[in-house]
């Protein structure tokens, strides 16, 4: 129960409002509450996209020509299957469209008319991350774990806004991560030398 309704008979767990609520409404700062909008909208990281496929084009060449297409591929497959196939057929409405918690949103963003389960922005993020994690975790350790911090940060900045429950973003971040694994596996079959280059074994 949370402020006199019965979150149960929404058909969701109460805990996913609860934590809800608990993110959107207690754990705040003004500071995030600027940051926050921007954080999680895709047009902010565009300069770090662009980085990532210029240096990968200009480290592995035509390798990195796979590594790019395979990337967005990722991306591509994890948009189509949250929002096309799954949101609609589940229908879940945005917490900041939910009724019964009009009266306890904040409006730090415009909600929108999108569907709330799963978070697309969630899988997206970890379908890139956990792609680029699996293939370069022993090349560049440190940037493969940022890579899924930043994936889940997102995830996280969504719920602060008031677009996402947790479990959308849970749920997104689980469809992502098997969508990004699914595609590196792929890559690591088209290019089995990748994991353990030798000196005899051209990767471009």
């Amino acid at each position: 129960m949370v402020d006199g309704f019965n979150l149960t008979s929404m058909n969701w767990p109460s805990a996913d409002f609860e934590l809800f609520l608990l993110i959107h409404t207690q754990w705040v700062a003004e500071f995030a509450d600027r940051v926050m909008p921007y954080y999680r909208e895709k047009s902010t990281w565009i300069p770090l996209y662009l980085f990532l496929i210029y240096w990968i084009l200009k480290k592995y060449r035509r390798t990195g020509f796979l590594l790019g297409s395979l990337g967005g591929l990722s991306v591509g497959l994890a948009d189509h299957t949250s929002s096309k196939i799954i949101k609609p057929a589940v229908g879940r409405l945005r917490p900041c469209h939910t009724p019964e918690l009009i009266a306890e949103i904040r409006e730090l963003i415009n909600c929108g008319p999108g569907l709330s389960f799963p978070s697309s922005h969630a899988a997206n993020h970890f379908a890139l991350a956990v792609f680029l994690f699996v293939l370069f975790r022993r090349r560049y350790p440190l940037a493969a774990w940022a890579g899924l911090i930043w994936a889940l940060s997102i995830g996280y900045a969504q719920i602060y806004v008031g677009l996402h429950f947790p479990i959308d973003v849970l749920a997104g971040s689980v469809l992502g991560a098997l969508i990004g694994w699914g595609v590196s596996r792929f890559f690591l079959w088209l290019r089995p030398g990748w994991r353990t280059p030798h000196p005899g074994l051209s990767l471009r």
